[in-house]
């Protein structure tokens, strides 16, 4: 069998470092393949750094869907009862002082972006 979807539900819970970089390099290669993998998680981290969509439920209810712009509602976040990256809270509080900095949610993308 060769599913087209791939539905995983918390999959990263009690994983250690080593074992969850291996699963999520996996999982970035069926996804390359063409697989659409749907991730299930309250692990920001993960969800910042592998994907490309992101859709926030409480309840089950939609309450918000998008690209990487999601981490930068709090308001949302907060209502979801779901913890905010940390690089997404710092941008916020940037934000949040005047200065636009663009969705940063890898420590690559915060080297690049410092230069």
């Amino acid at each position: 069998m060769e599913p087209d979807i791939i539905v995983l539900d918390e999959p990263t819970t009690g994983q250690d470092r080593g074992h969850l970089n291996k699963f999520l390099a996996q999982m970035k290669m069926l996804n390359e393949a063409g697989k659409t993998i749907i991730l299930i998680s309250h692990g920001m981290g993960v969800v910042a750094e592998y994907a490309s969509r992101t859709i926030v439920i409480k309840g089950g209810i939609l309450m918000d869907a998008g690209t990487r712009e999601v981490f930068l509602r709090p308001d949302i976040l907060e209502e979801a009862s779901i913890e905010p990256h940390l690089l997404a809270r710092a941008c916020n509080d940037v934000r949040k002082g005047g200065r636009d900095v663009p969705v940063l949610l890898t420590v690559g993308e915060l080297e690049r972006y410092v230069g």
